[in-house]
């Protein structure tokens, strides 16, 4: 079966110890095509996630929240939110047999 994802995702950092926050800048860190794997495959994101989290823990941010914010299409269908955008990422454990909160239902035009 062939398919065709397409999208993007920001992540918000907030650093509640000085209610700072920023984007991150991806490029630093990752090439177009991983931009675009992170936008699109859940199990990439979280894992981008956890890899940022532990990158600020380096550079003395500890208790940061990552929050994604994107959209993604399907086949060509209009792009909506795959990511909750309310949901800490960097706080959510990975669980490989359950359904996660923090990933939205994709609206099906079927």
């Amino acid at each position: 079966m062939l398919r065709s994802k397409s999208g993007y995702v920001n992540f918000k950092v907030v650093n509640p110890v000085n209610d700072s926050t920023f984007i991150v800048d991806q490029s630093l860190h990752l090439t177009r095509d991983q931009q675009r794997n992170v936008a699109t495959k859940p199990d990439i994101c979280w894992q981008y996630v956890q890899y940022l989290k532990e990158e600020y823990a380096k550079e003395g941010l500890t208790e940061v929240e990552i929050y994604a914010e994107g959209k993604v299409g399907l086949n060509g269908k209009k792009r909506t939110a795959l990511y909750n955008p309310n949901v800490n990422l960097a706080a959510v454990e990975w669980q490989p047999f359950k359904s996660a909160e923090w990933l939205l239902h994709l609206e099906s035009d079927l």
